[in-house]
């Protein structure tokens, strides 16, 4: 109730630049998450991620499927899953 009410008292500028910022963080953390689930279950995780077979994702590309998954817009060439 309190977050609403601030929501209503704030303004669109400050509710939408803590939008914002409540996404941007969410997907970094996301983002070192699969990082480091990839260093502890390599080749488990994610599909087609790069063309370097031994090397883990870089993070712009873990920040990249973070971002396409939160912000469900859907998944290219990346894509979760595991190669057995």
């Amino acid at each position: 109730r309190v977050l609403l009410n601030w929501a209503f008292d704030a303004g669109y500028f400050w509710v939408i630049l803590a939008f914002l910022t409540g996404f941007v963080f969410l997907t970094f953390f996301f983002a070192l998450i699969f990082i480091w689930s990839f260093t502890h279950f390599p080749k488990r995780c994610v599909m087609n991620m790069n063309s370097r077979t031994d090397a883990g994702p870089t993070f712009l590309e873990a920040y990249a499927l973070s971002w396409t998954t939160f912000s469900t817009v859907g998944y290219g060439h990346i894509s979760p899953g595991h190669n057995d």
